[in-house]
């Protein structure tokens, strides 16, 4: 896949320009338990010294509910032999290095010699059991797209809902199937301009044109936050009962309070505790505690 990225042409771009992305392809397969299997496929190429870094370096997160199954990535360069490296070459590190334990990490992987005029190009593969069954693909950002490519296989009665956010919505190419069979669909968006940095401008993410997919099951059996309601109602369900005082917990407020004079005096003896005799150590697991 990637000797035809290469082979395609390449348009007219403005000559300060550092990447030009030939591709970036998403492959999303959704089994009837919810897991979702992502593959992806990105090609780029080096135009300026100050894309090299950019060009050939991969970063994936892997978490409780993300497994990073497999990472490869390939360079052809100008003047060299073409290079290849694999996962077993990706650098592991703590996605927060300041927390005691955190079971999050990413996975970086970097091609070498790569070079103006280069082309790298990168597979990975990802195994995603989210809380809900959500897919953001962002098909934007610094550099420019030629080819953006997102396609989307689902168990059978299982409806998409998709939300285009900053960019006009593209019709999704459905395969004409059984309905008693996985559903197919894809997206293709061709020349994605890059966002120009400005002087005080907003977030990228602000101004990035993406894709939103949410899913909606016959039967409501898989979560999908369609608003915030949903979102609410969720982690209402989730900490509720980590809201709730044991017995610990009000006796030791009781003691702290005991002497103090009105409501005031009460809470600035409980803030005061907590401020000065607390000791806070950050333990992240799973879904965030």
């Amino acid at each position: 896949w990637l000797i035809d990225e290469i082979a395609g042409p390449l348009p007219t771009v403005p000559p300060e320009t550092e990447v030009v992305v030939l591709l970036d392809a998403q492959t999303t397969e959704i089994n009837s338990k919810g897991v979702m299997t992502m593959t992806c496929r990105r090609a780029a190429k080096v135009l300026r010294p100050g894309g090299v870094e950019s060009a050939q370096r991969l970063a994936r997160a892997s978490a409780f509910d993300t497994k990073v199954k497999s990472m490869t990535g390939w360079a052809t360069n100008p003047s060299g032999t073409p290079r290849e490296v694999t996962m077993k070459d990706a650098i592991s590190s703590s996605l927060a290095a300041d927390t005691l334990y955190v079971d999050a990490k990413v996975m970086m992987l970097v091609v070498p010699e790569v070079e103006v005029g280069s082309v790298v190009g990168f597979e990975w593969v990802e195994e995603h059991t989210p809380p809900m069954i959500e897919d953001i693909i962002e098909f934007q950002g610094e550099f420019p797209v030629l080819r953006a490519v997102y396609s989307l296989s689902l168990p059978p009665r299982w409806e998409p809902e998709f939300s285009w956010v900053n960019w006009d919505p593209v019709e999704p190419k459905r395969d004409p199937i059984s309905p008693l069979l996985p559903k197919t669909m894809s997206f293709e968006i061709l020349n994605v301009p890059a966002i120009g940095k400005e002087p005080f401008m907003p977030n990228i993410r602000a101004l990035a044109g993406r894709l939103v997919m949410r899913l909606k099951t016959s039967d409501g059996s898989f979560r999908s936050f369609s608003g915030w309601p949903d979102m609410g109602a969720w982690y209402t369900r989730l900490s509720s009962a980590r809201r709730v005082p044991d017995k610990s917990v009000s006796l030791k407020a009781r003691e702290l309070s005991a002497g103090a004079a009105g409501t005031l005096e009460k809470i600035r003896a409980l803030a005061q505790f907590g401020q000065k005799d607390g000791r806070y150590v950050y333990v992240q697991l799973g879904i965030g505690g």
